[in-house]
């Protein structure tokens, strides 16, 4: 028992002594010390990394240098790595004052929005990645990757990648979040709008694109996009963002409303519109109400009436016993 309370005295004595030594080092060289960035810091015979860790309250911040040990010097240095946290020297590779064990320092290298790659793979913030070729890997933007065996698409790079199946590497472009194209074909994600034309493909809202021969409609989650049936590409206009109408017809999400006139078409408020022989509600005719004298009451925010010389209305249905004369919402 005594011989193993002097032994960890002695032990104690000698971790305490290095602690002395190094203080008196550190504030020797304390001028020498050089900031590299990331949090590292290095002189002529040491490097430090120094986390910025909470205090008491009020939660001052207190940086303290601590020694990497075993990182070497002469060869060590911060990689560009926009906070990351990475560096390394010859042996090995570093986060955050750690050794990183899996990686392997000559091959490391960092390549963007969180990826990294060494001879053994490719990596997703520490997680190996195994969907994409390591070698050939390449970030086109967050939501395209390529390698050797093609592009891809994901909504967000921590969900799984999907190969757009057939899509040309040399003239592929990214239109938007969901769009792209190439010299054949348009891609919404990942499905290949083979009727679309991508020569004069067009965007026009997020439930709306065309090109040179017909008008196409998508809810923009269901990935479809359907032919609007009988609309002409080269008159077609938005009125807004669900309404459109082409020389001949309107159109309410996608669809035809049936003797709608597109001369006289117009939007008023609160879902209404109407035009020379009718008025509609969210693109649905109101029955029986009277295209001159219909009007929108202009205080009703969030009732949404309405009235004409003969009907109130509300939501496009007529409220019993309501006179339009002298009603007041």
């Amino acid at each position: 028992m005594k011989k193993v309370l002097i032994f960890t005295i002695s032990i104690g004595l000698l971790i305490l002594i290095f602690l002395i030594l190094f203080h008196n080092y550190y504030l020797s060289n304390k001028g020498s010390i050089k900031n590299l960035g990331e949090g590292y810091f290095a002189d002529e015979k040491f490097v430090y990394y120094e986390p910025m860790t909470a205090c008491a309250p009020p939660q001052i911040p207190c940086p303290t240098k601590k020694i990497i040990p075993w990182a070497d010097v002469k060869t060590f240095e911060v990689l560009d790595n926009w906070d990351y946290g990475y560096a390394k020297d010859k042996k090995h590779v570093y986060w955050n004052g750690k050794i990183m064990k899996d990686y392997d320092a000559e091959t490391f290298e960092i390549l963007d929005d969180g990826y990294f790659r060494d001879k053994n793979g490719l990596y997703l913030e520490h997680e190996k990645i195994e969907s994409f070729d390591a070698e050939t890997f390449k970030i086109i933007d967050k939501n395209f990757k390529e390698d050797k065996n093609g592009i891809y698409w994901s909504i967000s790079q921590y969900d799984s990648y999907k190969i757009i199946v057939g899509a040309d590497s040399e003239t592929f472009e990214i239109i938007n979040l969901f769009f792209s194209k190439d010299k054949n074909n348009v891609y919404y994600g990942t499905k290949n709008l083979k009727k679309i034309d991508p020569e004069t493909f067009e965007i026009l809202n997020h439930y709306h694109v065309k090109d040179e021969n017909n008008v196409y409609w998508s809810t923009g989650w269901d990935y479809e996009h359907k032919i609007i049936v009988g609309a002409d590409s080269e008159t077609f206009i938005l009125e807004n963002s669900v309404l459109a109408k082409d020389k001949n017809s309107v159109y309410y999400f996608g669809k035809k409303i049936e003797d709608a006139d597109a001369k006289t078409f117009e939007i008023l408020e609160m879902g209404y519109s109407k035009d020379k022989n009718s008025v509609y509600s969210s693109g649905k005719k109101i029955e029986d109400a009277d295209a001159k004298t219909f009007e929108v009451l202009s205080d009703t925010k969030y009732d949404h009436y309405a009235k004409d010389k003969n009907h109130v209305y509300k939501y496009g249905r007529i409220v019993e016993n309501a006179d339009p004369k002298n009603f007041q919402p």
